[in-house]
């Protein structure tokens, strides 16, 4: 950061060793992290800076670039940490708000809510239609199977499963779990889907 700063930024790693940028909104939240985690300046004491917001987006905006480096993490090991994705980092940078997909689905929904209907030119993918089917035979529930974009929740269109003809005993958990299963690994860009059960905006 020109010639009288430089910044060396340490980083937190996933099980997959995915690196993330690390920022703090207050020092006390940093403080009790170095604790934890042991971080140094070059084996001494922590030194840190502190820096306007933009800057901080903008910085981790450009580690991301590097492919080895999946986000930011703000706060971490507290609370309130928060993961953002390069896309979710720069979107804010720019002043747009987005949703912020690895947190909406504990949000519940609002039966207000939009949901968009996308088409699919050529249909649901066969695999996907085969999985969710063989999970569903022997049982006497149907499903609707759409490609929907909600704008409160959603990036890009994705698949959306309506399972129905559940009733008080139907274990909705456990069978939104083996679905879940049985798609792995099958589902078209962007890879997820939503499974909802007797939605009636979605019969």
């Amino acid at each position: 950061m020109g010639e009288e700063l430089s910044l060396s930024p340490h980083l937190l790693f996933d099980d997959e060793r995915m690196g993330f940028v690390a920022a703090f909104t207050r020092p006390d939240l940093l403080t009790r992290a170095t604790d934890d985690v042991g971080w140094t300046t070059d084996d001494g004491p922590l030194e840190y800076v502190a820096l306007p917001g933009q800057v901080v987006l903008e910085l981790a905006l450009a580690l991301a670039d590097d492919e080895r480096i999946g986000g930011m993490l703000l706060n971490p090991l507290d609370g309130t940490e928060l993961m953002l994705r390069r896309h979710e980092i720069g979107s804010i940078a720019q002043g747009r708000a987005l949703p912020l997909v690895g947190y909406v689905g504990e949000i519940p929904f609002d039966p207000n809510e939009q949901r968009l209907i996308a088409e699919m030119e050529d249909g649901p993918p066969a695999e996907v239609v085969a999985a969710i089917e063989k999970t569903l035979a022997g049982t006497a529930l149907a499903y609707v199977l759409k490609r929907t974009f909600n704008p409160e929740r959603d990036i890009e269109p994705h698949l959306t499963l309506n399972v129905t003809g559940t009733d008080p005993s139907t274990d909705r958990g456990a069978l939104g779990e083996r679905l879940a299963q049985s798609l792995e690994g099958l589902l078209p860009p962007p890879g997820y889907i939503d499974i909802l059960f007797d939605d009636p905006t979605l019969s």
